[in-house]
């Protein structure tokens, strides 16, 4: 892992933890906001998934 060259960015860094998996990330302010936008995405396309789904049950039904 690569420290900030400037200590003034130290506090741009978040630490998340998640017990269920024992995973432990240290993300910076711009791969949190990265990581944000790439969950938003996943869940579009889940959504765009379910609807099409639906459709296409609906008209073999």
């Amino acid at each position: 892992m690569k420290w900030p060259s400037n200590p003034h960015n130290a506090f741009d860094l978040e630490i998340i933890y998640t017990p269920e998996q024992g995973h432990c990330w240290v993300l910076t302010l711009c791969e949190i906001i990265q990581l944000r936008n790439l969950l938003e995405g996943t869940w579009a396309m889940l959504e765009l998934n379910s609807i099409i789904q639906e459709r296409i049950y609906a008209v073999f039904v």
